[in-house]
This record gives C-alpha cells, structure tokens and sequence, in this order.
C-alpha cells in the first residue's frame, strides 16, 4: 500500500496507561502509528510492536511542532487520521491553601496548550485524511456543569487538573468552531480507568477504554464533533 493511503494515528502520553493501550489498539487495526513520549515506555512492549515509531516529543515545549512533524516525515506518516491528546499530569492541591500556582500553570501547559501544540504539529496530515477525528482525553472533573453542582460526592476538588481539563474542554469547542465539518474534535472523558492514577471508583481496563476510543475515532458522525462525551455515546454537560 502507497504510503499516503496507510492511514496514521498520533498519541501522546504513549509511555503507559491509556496512551500505551491506544497504541497497541491502533496496530491491531492496521495504522501506522507514532507514539509520542516524554521519556521510555514504562511499558516497553510498545517499543516492540510492528507499525509503531515512538518518538521522545515534550509536549510543553515550544519547538515540539518541529519534533513531531520530523517524525511524521521520517516515519512515512502522510496522513494522520486520528490524533488522540492522552499526555497528562496530575498535581495534587485539594484546597486553595495548599494549591500551587506552578502547578497549575504546569498542569494548564500539558493539558491545553500541549494538546493545541499538537494539533497544530498534525493538522496539515489531518487534513490529508479522508475523515480525520481529534480526541482530546479530558476528565469528568473537567465539567463546569458538575463541580458547580457540588462534584462528585467524596471526591475532593483538585485545582490544577480541574481548571487544566476544563481549559481544555474550550480549546475542543474552539477548534470545532474552525475546522468542522472538515475534521472532527471531540472532548473525550475515556471513563474511570485503571491505571497508575486510577480514581477508586475505577471500573475499565485501559485496553478497554483503547477499544472505545477508536471505535469513536473511527464510527463518530459529524455532528458529534464538538461535544463532551463518554464512549460510547454518554454525553456530558460542560
């Protein structure tokens, strides 16, 4: 197959966890797929999977544009079909008190502006896929809606993910607003999954949550994009 007919996924956060699983997944259904770290897979199998380039790409810096559209070349990547915005942080500050500012900014860096770096790095090869998809892994807590009704019962509120994700949550509505209908950005909340910062109410496998992913990356019609969503098809109130 050509390699411009080889359709493409990009995933950040690939060093383990739901960004790992994603991976696996992707090779499975026959993409090529760059898998982009901030440093060695805690996960080592994913270095050994056929189809797959891991690529070392810090998503809080200003040149990893640059990076990641090396790495497309380099690895044959024409077109990306879908890009799934997995990387991550969890700071911990549960009370204005105890709350770093650094942290958030920290948090607001890789949540938001390294998925809007991203996707600025992917759209040219997004827009060379014939139905490319966006999915940026937010949160539940990320939900306006939700923490001004109370938050989750026992769950305590986490200002520097919250904010991050519900920063995040704008950016989804705001590349919607530029480049529907031509590609489709969704606002992901991938479920209570188990990983190594698992809530307690963890209740899905990342390679569950992989399968799901996909299968909306691939099957979302149109007029998803731009909406806030469980898989498979549990809407959220922003």
């Amino acid at each position: 197959m050509p390699a411009d007919d080889i359709p493409g996924v990009v995933v950040t956060g690939a060093a383990g966890g739901i960004g790992a699983a994603v991976a696996r997944e992707a090779v499975a259904r026959g993409y090529r797929v760059l898998a982009l770290v901030r440093q060695p897979p805690a996960d080592p199998s994913v270095l050994d999977l056929p189809g797959v380039r891991v690529s070392a790409a810090e998503v809080t810096r200003q040149d990893v544009s640059y990076v990641v559209a090396r790495a497309l070349a380099e690895f044959e990547i024409s077109r990306v079909d879908v890009l799934v915005n997995a990387a991550g942080v969890v700071r911990h500050g549960t009370t204005l008190a105890a709350t770093s500012a650094d942290n958030v900014v920290e948090s607001l860096n890789v949540h938001c502006v390294g998925a809007l770096r991203i996707t600025q790095a992917c759209l040219p090869a997004l827009l060379r896929a014939p139905r490319p998809a966006v999915l940026n892994m937010t949160s539940r807590h990320g939900s306006l809606a939700l923490a001004s009704a109370g938050g989750i019962p026992g769950v305590e509120v986490s200002y520097a993910y919250r904010i991050a994700k519900a920063a995040q949550n704008m950016l989804t509505a705001c590349l919607h607003q530029e480049l529907a209908p031509r590609v489709r950005v969704l606002a992901v909340h991938p479920g209570q999954v188990s990983t190594a910062i698992a809530p307690a109410d963890a209740d899905r496998s990342p390679a569950e949550a992989a399968r799901h992913l996909l299968d909306l990356a691939e099957n979302a019609p149109q007029e998803w994009s731009g909406r806030f969503l469980e898989p498979p098809a549990n809407f959220l109130k922003w």
